[in-house]
Parts: structure tokens; C-alpha cells; sequence
């Protein structure tokens, strides 16, 4: 997730805000020109610039384009609402009503679902009709949907403490304070819209996007930190399955642990050791070895799990990977020995230091 992150926002997000821009960037040449008038509205600089550069046909074709674009998005979503309600609504009912239903059946009740959506989204083009085109109405829509979304995967992927309810407070807490700011575009989107004059039927159809960002991470920061009690906390670590101890829940936070790591969680305190690196073709699969010295160092055990990553912190573990302790070696200190798998998923880079650091 961390990779895909970090190329999205450093290789991806440029190229689009590039392309995105350009139009706005030969409009204004134009404008210098004296090929499209200075009083020209900026909403209407995609088109003109388009119907200006390319043929009739290609005019055509770029249009086309975007339309593509809008309903490429659109049969996602559909699909996507299909599998939520499927997976996450209808699925668990019928599981625990103990039924048992054929895939068939799941199909046609996704098929039912994705024409209610279809039916839903047809009938949401009144409100996109206040729009003046269909590049605002573009606009408004990703402004207003992507916020939460890009909120809740940029936090969960950066930040560890980020939790569920974190992520319960953005799409209610903070889609309630983007519903709020359409309602009262005065008082919470102007501080955003740095002298933007707020014109026509859906004001601040750009800048609003600032707003709900900035809602959207306030409500998922708030909730996320937000006090607890400590008792709680502690009980969800019992990692007893008793039927006396389990109570009305299905696993404990202790049990889910336990099966993760295939054992008995090791939440001794240790340090990151730094060392050097060279794989070792003699290790099984998914394996480390290291000396006992920083296995004492890491107070870490033959079995526990452990995060090996490149010393530049600032890669944001582009390079790393997770692996288990191999059994103490004697061999020489600062050294770490990788099986070839963990080193090929890791791409560590020769002459480069990693850190390994036990995680439980």
C-alpha cells in the first residue's frame, strides 16, 4: 500500500496535474494572442482549447474521451457497490441466519443491486443539471466523493494509530460537515477560497474540494484520537478462547494476534538493529537470520516476526520486507543473512544498510 502510495502521489498526481493544467496553460497563450477573447470564462477553456487545436473529427475524439473517462468511473462504482453490499451486507445476514446459498443467487442479488445503484445514479443527474457544463459537474464530483475516500487510505496507510473508528469519523463526521459546508458556503468554505467571489448556483464548486479535505482529516484525526477507555484496551488482549473469557465476541484482539503469528505474540521491548545484508541460499523461504547478540538486542525469539527495511527512512519503506527470525547464529556480528525471496521482495540495494526491527 505504502508503494503504491508513494508512486501514485510522486509519478501519477503529477502527470495528471500536468495534463489537467495544460489546457488552462494554452488558454491563457491564447488569451495573450488574441485567439480567444480576455473575458473568456474559465470553465469553457477545455472546450475551446480543444475545438481550437484539433480537427472536427479529433475535437470529436476528445470529447468522447472524457466521456469515456465519466462512465468508466461510473460502471466502477456500480460494480463496487455490488461487491460492498454483497460482501459486507448481504453475505454476513445470510451467514448468520446459517443458510446456505449458491453463488447463482449472489449474482442475480448483485445484478438486483447494480440496477438500484444504476436507477440511483440516472436520478442524481437532476442535481448535476444545475451545472452550467459537463467539466464543473466533473469537477464537483470528485471534490465532493473522493475527500473521504483519500482521507481514510492516505491515513490508514501513514499513519499506525489510525484506527476504525478513525475511519467511522470521516465518512460521518466529516461527509456531515461536507453536507453542511453546501449548505452554508459563507461561513465554512469562504476562510478556503482565497477571494474566490462565490458566483452562481453551486459556489465554490472547486475550492470546496480544500474544504472537505481538511474536514474529512480533522474528523478522522479527532476520532482517532479520541479518548478511551484503558480497560477496555487491556481486555481486548486476552488472548484466552475460553467460552468463559470469549463472552459474546467471535475472537479477541489477543487471539486474532496469536493466529496471525501462528504462536504465542512476543511483546517483550527491543531495539532496531542496523546491520549489513547478503541472502543466503541455504534458508527457507520467508526466513532471517541473524546473530544472538542483536537477537538479544530486538528481545526476540527463534519464530517472531520481523520487519527488515532500508536505513533511509525517507523511502517510506519503499524497501523492506516482513519475514520470521531463524534460529540464533553464532556467525559474525552486523550481519544479516536474507533467504532469497525476502531479499527479492525487499529490493535492497548492495552497499546499503538495513534496519531489523522484531514486530511482536
Amino acid at each position: 500500500g505504502r508503494k503504491a502510495a508513494a508512486f501514485n502521489v510522486l509519478f501519477l498526481l503529477p502527470i495528471s496535474a500536468i495534463a489537467v493544467a495544460c489546457a488552462g496553460w494554452i488558454g491563457r497563450g491564447m488569451v495573450i494572442q488574441g485567439d480567444l477573447p480576455a473575458d473568456i470564462a474559465a470553465d469553457d477553456i477545455f472546450v475551446r482549447v480543444t475545438a481550437l487545436l484539433t480537427t472536427p473529427a479529433g475535437f470529436g475524439f476528445f470529447v468522447a474521451a472524457v466521456t469515456a473517462a465519466l462512465m468508466s468511473t461510473v460502471d466502477t462504482l456500480i460494480n463496487a457497490v455490488a461487491a460492498v453490499v454483497i460482501n459486507d451486507i448481504y453475505r454476513p445476514i445470510v451467514d448468520s441466519r446459517k443458510e446456505v446459498r449458491t453463488d447463482g443467487h449472489y449474482l442475480k442479488v448483485a445484478m438486483l443491486v447494480s440496477a438500484l445503484a444504476t436507477i440511483v445514479g440516472v436520478g442524481s443527474a437532476w442535481g448535476f443539471s444545475k451545472f452550467d457544463s459537463l467539466y464543473e459537474a466533473h469537477g464537483f464530483f470528485h471534490a465532493t466523493l473522493t475527500p473521504p475516500l483519500v482521507t481514510a487510505i492516505f491515513l490508514g496507510i501513514f499513519w499506525r494509530r489510525f484506527n476504525a473508528r478513525g475511519a467511522v469519523s470521516v465518512f460521518v463526521a466529516g461527509a456531515g460537515l461536507m453536507v453542511l459546508g453546501r449548505f452554508f458556503p459563507g461561513t465554512l468554505i469562504a476562510p478556503f477560497s482565497h477571494g474566490i467571489d462565490a458566483a452562481g448556483e453551486t459556489p465554490y464548486k472547486y475550492i470546496g474540494a480544500l474544504y472537505n479535505i481538511v474536514v474529512c482529516f480533522g474528523a478522522g484525526v479527532v476520532g482517532t484520537l479520541w479518548p478511551y477507555s484503558k480497560q477496555v484496551v487491556s481486555n481486548a488482549f486476552d488472548v484466552s478462547d475460553s467460552d468463559e473469557n470469549r463472552g459474546l465476541t467471535l475472537w479477541t484482539l489477543g487471539t486474532a494476534r496469536h493466529a496471525f503469528k501462528g504462536g504465542v505474540p512476543n511483546d517483550a521491548r527491543g531495539e532496531k538493529v542496523l546491520a549489513a545484508w547478503q541472502i543466503d541460499d541455504s534458508l527457507e523461504p520467508g526466513m532471517v537470520l541473524v546473530d544472538a547478540t542483536a537477537l538479544g538486542q530486538m528481545a526476540a525469539n527463534a519464530g517472531d516476526l520481523v520487519y527488515v527495511c532500508d536505513q533511509r527512512w525517507w523511502l517510506g519503506g519503499l524497501r523492506s520486507a516482513h519475514a520470521r527470525f531463524e534460529v540464533a547464529d553464532a556467525g559474525e556480528p552486523g550481519l544479516i543473512r536474507l533467504a532469497p525471496d525476502v531479499a527479492e521482495a525487499a529490493h535492497f540495494q548492495e552497499g546499503r544498510k538495513v534496519t531489523v526491527e522484531k514486530e511482536f
